[in-house]
């Protein structure tokens, strides 16, 4: 998606205004976009969006953090660190491949 798009979408789905999509505006916008489509393909998807470019097959925390740059998305290091703790992933590793994706996105 073009920042442009992205805006668009952020415009559309902040119904607080407040600059942030949080769970339940992120939920109803996912609902939205995905009707039609399997929970697989949108998993890939955003997958890809997502995957390191120097570690094909892996999101890391680099990636995310690129990915949230090119957004405009506020992260703090706390958070992109709970993203890939262990009790998150249910592994210790540095990098999350699509099968523990998918698991993470379904646990959701």
């Amino acid at each position: 998606l073009s920042r442009d798009e992205v805006l668009a979408i952020m415009h559309k789905y902040d119904v607080d205004n407040n600059g942030y999509i949080d769970r339940l505006e992120f939920q109803t916008m996912v609902l939205e976009r995905i009707k039609g489509k399997s929970f697989q393909e949108e998993a890939a998807r955003a997958f890809k969006l997502l995957e390191d470019p120097d570690l094909p097959g892996y999101i890391t925390k680099e990636s995310v953090r690129r990915a949230a740059q090119e957004t405009g998305e506020k992260l703090s290091e706390a958070e992109l660190g709970e993203m890939f703790d262990q009790l998150v992933t249910g592994q210790a590793a540095a990098a999350v491949d699509f099968p523990t994706f998918c698991s993470i996105q379904y646990a959701a």
